[in-house]
């Protein structure tokens, strides 16, 4: 069964349809007859550890050959040149954001183009929303790729490029707006009911999504993600949403990629921890609070990105926030940690300022566990993700 048929039967049965679409471009490399590599990367931005797999039911589940993305987020994989012509779903999940440090929350996907350029098939939530447009219309990818372009003022290309590399950042403000929207109302780590929502809401007239007017289809992505937020959830989830939503419309006018990206992550983090008296007394003033709001989270100098990329990257490993507040600044002070930093050199800047890590430890004692003890323990949990998260090089 061709790709334009399997979305189509696979939307008859599906109920929460994983996420997805193809890269661009020109030209594959073949192994054999039998099997095709399919080259890369996962961005939200880029995924570093991420597992990568092969869907051939469109189910959710990984069927066989999975691998890993590397410190660039770049995955390989070698597949039977079967199941890309019968429509394979590239499923990507795990690792964490090689910009924000954090573990990546839910599930993405691809359906692998095979008329496109294999060595750059991406995995984003662009492609995620193409996937779900399709399944839940159904139609053509080729038809869901160009409505989804549509509503978020994006080209046919740009919707499957890696959005770092665009000069026009818009599509990664996008992509980074729908998937911390879909954290946010996620139930555990299930981001795939927010995207399937969000691709039904863009119905066209005669299908319209039972959460809009009868005829109506949403054109504006904030809209779209407030109306989905307003029918779908409830609670806390609901407001969380309703103002990350209009925090992400006051971030417009930031240009740089990463510092955005730290932006918007500081911002999703500050509203999870947000209660419901909380949001709801902020929403209810929100002209006066979200410009205040968005200025505290954005990361805008040098000295800004040392402070996020090392606190990130420690409470990404499970380290506790008192001894976070006691190793930060020494860090800071003796290394240039930059957006690239990883596990393993924030491992190497800890050892070569072992004696006055531990000389801070004991001078502000955090529990009945002396220095040596609370420093063991930091280096271990940040050896830990290491092995988990980072590919060997």
């Amino acid at each position: 069964m061709k790709k334009s048929n399997i979305i189509v039967a696979a939307a008859l049965v599906a109920s929460f349809g994983l996420v997805g679409c193809g890269g661009g471009g020109g030209g594959s490399s073949s192994e054999s007859a039998s099997t095709t590599t399919v080259q890369g990367t996962a961005v939200d931005p880029e995924l570093v550890g991420s597992i990568v797999c092969l869907d051939n039911d469109n189910n959710g589940i990984c069927d066989g050959v999975s691998v890993k993305t590397n410190m660039d987020g770049n995955y390989s994989i070698t597949v039977n040149t079967s199941d890309i012509e019968e429509g394979a779903t590239l499923l990507v999940k795990g690792g964490y954001d090689r910009v924000t440090k954090m573990p990546f929350v839910g599930t993405m996907t691809a359906m692998i183009n095979e008329n496109s350029d294999l060595a750059k098939q991406m995995i984003t939530p662009l492609t995620t929303l193409v996937y779900e447009r399709a399944m839940a219309v159904p139609e053509t990818m080729e038809e869901a790729q160009q409505e989804v372009a549509d509503l978020l003022g994006l080209t046919y290309d740009e919707v499957q490029a890696n959005m770092l590399e665009l000069t026009n950042n818009a599509a990664l403000k996008a992509a980074m707006a729908m998937q911390q929207a879909a954290e946010l109302a996620a139930e555990g780590n299930d981001t795939r009911a927010f995207y399937r929502a969000m691709a039904t809401g863009m119905m066209p007239q005669g299908q319209s999504a039972d959460f809009l007017d009868e005829g109506e289809a949403q054109s504006d992505l904030a809209v779209l993600m407030a109306a989905i937020a307003d029918s779908n959830l409830s609670g806390a989830e609901e407001l969380r949403v309703k103002y990350f939503v209009q925090a992400m419309d006051a971030m417009n006018t930031v240009v740089d990629s990463e510092l955005y990206a730290m932006g918007v992550e500081k911002m999703q983090e500050m509203i999870s921890a947000m209660d419901y008296d909380e949001i709801q007394t902020k929403l209810n003033n929100i002209l006066s609070n979200i410009s205040g709001f968005v200025d505290t989270m954005m990361v805008t100098s040098p000295e800004q990105v040392e402070v996020f990329v090392t606190e990130h990257l420690l409470a990404a490993a499970g380290v506790s926030q008192d001894i976070i507040d006691q190793v930060a600044p020494i860090i800071i002070a003796n290394a240039e940690i930059t957006v690239d930093t990883s596990f393993d050199m924030m491992i190497t800047i800890i050892e070569n300022n072992e004696t006055v890590i531990k000389i801070q430890l004991e001078a502000v004692p955090m529990s009945s566990t002396d220095a040596q003890a609370q420093y063991d323990a930091m280096i271990a949990q940040l050896q830990a993700m290491k092995a988990e998260f980072e590919p060997a090089s």
